[in-house]
């Protein structure tokens, strides 16, 4: 029985197991712009595929891969800082301009942040930033009104 092709798998991974043309694969055009081929056929080419040892290559390189990517993400998960929790983090992405928290002193030519950790550092370092994407025009017309104040 003939039955569809995917097309989705696309000439690149036909190309991986060095079938770049799906006519290879005894695949010829059928109705409704779609791929068809013999069961007997595909399970042919398919295994003349595996006999050359490209498939099996080709599988071994995406597993390298997979591995790799596995421990790179593992990595990345290991090195992230959790800068605040829950409420705080809360709090934190809603700091406005007129509600900095304390130890963030901001003037229209000058920014200070006091600090007794990393993560009282990372918040308030955050929490300026934040309040510029809430309220940058704010910020920016007061730091402007030193700029045109006598």
């Amino acid at each position: 029985m003939d039955r569809p092709v995917d097309r989705g798998a696309g000439p690149g991974r036909l190309q991986d197991c060095g079938m770049a043309d799906p006519a290879a694969l005894g695949a010829v055009d059928g109705p409704g712009n779609t791929l068809v081929c013999r069961r007997g056929e595909l399970v042919g080419a398919l295994r003349r595929v595996q006999e050359t040892g490209q498939f099996e290559r080709e599988n071994r390189r995406r597993e390298r891969l997979s591995g790799y990517l596995e421990r790179l993400a593992e990595v990345g998960r290991s090195r992230r800082t959790t800068v605040a929790t829950e409420a705080k983090a809360r709090d934190l992405i809603n700091t406005r301009f007129d509600r900095l928290p304390a130890g963030i002193t901001l003037t229209p030519k000058h920014l200070s942040i006091d600090f007794s950790s990393p993560e009282e550092f990372l918040q308030r370092v955050g929490s300026v930033i934040f309040a510029l994407q809430n309220d940058y025009e704010a910020i920016r017309a007061f730091i402007e009104s030193a700029a045109t104040a006598p």
